[in-house]
């Protein structure tokens, strides 16, 4: 093999070891853009998260005070039943 022969050799590894760094260097960007994408998809998914946590946690309280007033009326409505029944044996 002749200088020339050499040189084009030469030539023709440096363009395949640009061609591959280059390849490289899309690979790694398309890399960081993913990792960003996914960076941003995890943000959106805890806030997310975060405002059904919050949310449930009002409906509990809400079902709480809605049990409450319920066993409030239930006393309420015993109470006077008892009264009722108080007042009817009082008049027999």
């Amino acid at each position: 093999m002749n200088i020339s022969g050499s040189a084009f050799a030469i030539g023709d590894e440096i363009k395949d070891l640009k061609d591959e760094v280059d390849r490289a260097h899309r690979a790694a960007q398309d890399a960081d853009k993913q990792r960003k994408r996914l960076a941003i998809e995890k943000d959106e998914l805890v806030s997310a998260l975060e405002d059904a946590e919050s949310a449930l946690e009002q409906e509990e309280a809400k079902v709480l005070n809605a049990q409450n007033e319920i066993q409030h009326i239930r006393q309420e409505f015993e109470r006077r039943l008892q009264e009722k029944d108080e007042d009817f044996e009082a008049t027999r």
